[in-house]
């Protein structure tokens, strides 16, 4: 995981190691010298610590205090994300369980003696009232998927 690369980085830093060591240590630094970009998100993660690199080279600014900074910001970052998703699973449920919910009407219909397909199914207001009730919960399944986000 990049943070943890990062974390190691700013350890060999605040030790004395030479940057392209440390770096190499950290499995940051590719063949050609520079610093990978890795996959996924990290390549943003990853031309920040090359800014930093070049910005404490080009100022004398201390590496190990940027490279910490960027950790930081990436580890807020993965934490934001997994409560964001752990927010979103508790809407989808929601979702879900209201879509689940007519199957269940229909079920206490029958367990409390009526035939609820009988009448929605067999009686012309009864189908109009169906096909409303699966229109609508089509609906309802499509508008709640566009209000979750989409996360990566």
């Amino acid at each position: 995981m990049l943070p943890d690369r990062l974390t190691g980085l700013a350890a060999d830093l605040r030790a004395g190691v030479p940057i392209q060591a440390a770096a190499r240590d950290s499995a940051l630094v590719g063949e050609s010298g520079g610093l990978t970009a890795l996959a996924g998100g990290a390549g943003g993660l990853t031309a920040l610590a090359g800014a930093a690199v070049a910005l404490a080279e080009r100022t004398g600014a201390p590496l190990a205090e940027l490279i910490d900074r960027i950790e930081a910001d990436a580890r807020a970052g993965d934490r934001a994300r997994a409560a964001a998703i752990a927010q979103a699973a508790g809407a989808q449920a929601t979702a879900l369980l209201l879509a689940a919910l007519p199957v269940g009407g229909l079920a206490l219909g029958y367990a409390i003696g009526a035939d609820p397909l009988a009448i929605l199914l067999g009686t012309p207001l009864g189908a109009i009232c169906a096909l409303c009730g699966v229109v609508l919960q089509i609906l309802g399944l499509v508008w709640s998927q566009r209000l979750q986000p989409r996360l990566p």
